[in-house]
């Protein structure tokens, strides 16, 4: 995976593992404004609401969550990986401000680019990419 660094942190993304199997079961994710892969730069993202517009979490989490939510929807997505690096093999979508609607519905059923900002790499439990 590409990792970006700055000032010896790096950022790259996002990353998110369902917390259970199952139909909306919520997620772990980085948060916003991470700095290292320690246990506590991440959160849990217990729901989504996209009527509202609200995500419920423990801390802030990355703007990607109501994205990741939507992803999850696919009962085989275990991991999400965000990468600040576009994949040849895959499809590339045009950008979308992260967190907006034109973002978040995207009809997706396989890992993507997005245009000039990386790609959205979606696994099985068996770390296939799907």
């Amino acid at each position: 995976m590409y990792i970006k660094f700055y000032n010896n942190k790096y950022f790259f993304g996002t990353i998110a593992k369902r917390a259970n199997s199952g139909f909306n079961s919520g997620f772990y994710t980085t948060i916003r404004g991470k700095n290292t892969l320690d246990i506590d730069q991440f959160a849990y993202v217990r729901a989504v609401d996209h009527t509202n517009k609200t995500v419920y979490a423990s801390e802030k989490v990355t703007l990607n969550a109501p994205l990741l939510a939507k992803l999850f929807e696919n009962p085989n997505v275990e991991w999400v990986v965000h990468a600040h690096k576009e994949i040849d093999e895959i499809s590339t979508l045009k950008y979308e401000m992260p967190g907006t609607v034109k973002d978040t519905m995207r009809d997706v059923k396989e890992s993507f680019n997005i245009q000039h900002h990386g790609c959205i790499l979606m696994f099985d439990k068996e770390g296939k990419r799907i």
